[in-house]
């Protein structure tokens, strides 16, 4: 999971890379949500899936 600010103009900026992403590696569930204390991105799928993305430990 990760987490952003909500300042001016990042909410279109990560729907913008959610996006792309959604397109390169669409074997991975992204999943941008706002609260109330800014963004959070959640990319799911199996351990291999994920860690091919370098964010796995």
């Amino acid at each position: 999971m990760l987490t952003f600010r909500d300042m001016p103009s990042v909410g279109a900026e990560l729907e913008r890379l959610v996006a792309a992403e959604r397109e390169c590696c669409a074997f991975l569930g992204w999943h941008l949500i706002q609260t109330d204390e800014g963004w959070r991105l959640e990319i799911t799928g199996d351990t291999d899936e994920l860690q091919a993305l370098s964010l796995a430990d």
